[in-house]
């Protein structure tokens, strides 16, 4: 399986509503696209996609804290893979993707959250990431999945 990993576009929007954020609208993506692409432009964040066969089946981002005492810490956030495509080394891709991006912005540390108790979890300590926390109710969704 061929998969690229790529800056987000804001065409990507129809396929990230499709196959990756059902709950959210083509035109609210549409919207948060257009806002991320603006802070690329900045150089302090990046957002990619995974794609395999013309679509768009995975997303993560990096933000990186413009505070000269936070500046060398990024903050990894938003991995997404559509569940047809887990297990295949995407979000690993993705990933690296995102740390080595983070490397040449001069960061020396990445962070992420994630649930306790589902897949990425481990994917994430595979790549040498270590709990150093938890905050109980850390991740409230909008649309009310506790």
């Amino acid at each position: 399986m061929d998969v690229k990993i790529r800056p987000i576009e804001i065409t990507d929007a129809k396929d990230i509503a499709k196959y990756l954020f059902v709950i959210a609208n083509e035109k609210s993506i549409r919207e948060d696209i257009k806002a991320d692409l603006k802070k690329m432009e900045e150089g302090l964040k990046i957002r990619y996609v995974a794609e395999v066969g013309g679509k768009v089946v995975g997303n993560s981002q990096v933000n990186i804290n413009p505070s000269p005492v936070k500046h060398h810490i990024a903050e990894i956030s938003g991995m997404v893979v559509n569940s047809d495509y887990q297990g295949q080394c995407i979000s690993s891709k993705l990933m690296s993707q995102c740390i080595e991006w983070a490397k040449r912005k001069g960061c020396e540390k990445a962070t992420l959250g994630v649930r306790e108790g589902i897949k990425a979890e481990k994917v994430y300590k595979h790549m040498g990431f270590i709990e150093y926390g938890k905050l109980k109710e850390g991740i409230k969704e909008p649309w009310g999945n506790k």
